[in-house]
């Protein structure tokens, strides 16, 4: 289904605004019903415990944008739950991010995550490179990780975008990456990401850099990228691009 179909706009302020969210809410609301029309305290339990999990679920999506949306941090599927309570629990965003940082730095957590891309068709030729990628983030090396994991995601979409006429991310607007139903594109998460990316840089700069700016890095007129903040929030960029797709 489109957004039209759903009769939205694609730009959601909350998890809670997506479709599957709602429906999910709406069926909960009826088997809570059936709970109460049959006298049955099992199903009203089971349902009352499901509208809990759906509440916290909201709070913590929303919490992760409110404290790393201006960072441009994308939240996706790929991210633990469990430790993503604890990036949001952190007292200021300078600390959640440093959390988020850390999570990823631990063993078999990019693995796994990585594993997960490879569901897709067009991935599969590049999981080796981005095996790689991962060897490098682990070894501190982030200047390769960031290179690889750009690349990586820019050519993903150009083949993932065949019926469309393979438009790499690169050559996309931010509004070309809203989506109907995607946790990575809520609180304008992975649009607001697209602009910084596709940002131009007609000057050198020298200073430390902490943003994934493919045109400033790939063209190489951003210097001093090395460092693991770029590096984690190109990653998590990528998973967030896998769920969009």
């Amino acid at each position: 289904m489109t957004d039209e179909d759903y009769g939205i706009s694609g730009n959601h302020e909350s998890i809670n605004d997506l479709p599957s969210i709602k429906e999910l809410r709406s069926s909960v609301a009826g088997f809570k019903l059936l709970g109460w029309l049959l006298w049955n305290s099992e199903i009203r339990e089971t349902t009352r415990g499901i509208s809990e999990d759906i509440d916290e679920l909201v709070s913590l999506v929303d919490d992760f944008y409110r404290l790393l949306g201006s960072r441009n941090w994308v939240f996706s599927n790929a991210l633990d739950l469990e430790r993503m309570r604890a990036v949001v629990s952190m007292p200021t965003a300078e600390d959640a991010e440093r959390e988020l940082i850390e999570y990823l730095k631990e063993k078999g957590t990019l693995h796994w995550m990585i594993s997960r891309m490879n569901r897709f068709p067009d991935m599969r030729p590049r999981m080796t490179l981005l095996e790689k990628a991962e060897e490098d983030f682990l070894a501190g090396r982030y200047y390769s990780s960031v290179l690889v994991t750009v690349s990586v995601m820019d050519g993903f979409m150009n083949d993932a975008s065949k019926s469309d006429g393979r438009k790499g991310l690169h050559a996309r607007t931010a509004e070309e990456l809203h989506s109907v139903n995607c946790v990575a594109t809520v609180w304008d998460g992975l649009p607001s990401v697209q602009k910084t990316f596709t940002r131009s840089v007609c000057a050198r700069k020298d200073e430390p850099f902490y943003e994934v700016c493919r045109h400033g890095i790939m063209h190489g007129m951003i210097i001093d990228y090395d460092n693991d903040v770029v590096a984690s929030k190109a990653w998590c960029m990528l998973f967030g691009v896998g769920d969009w797709a």
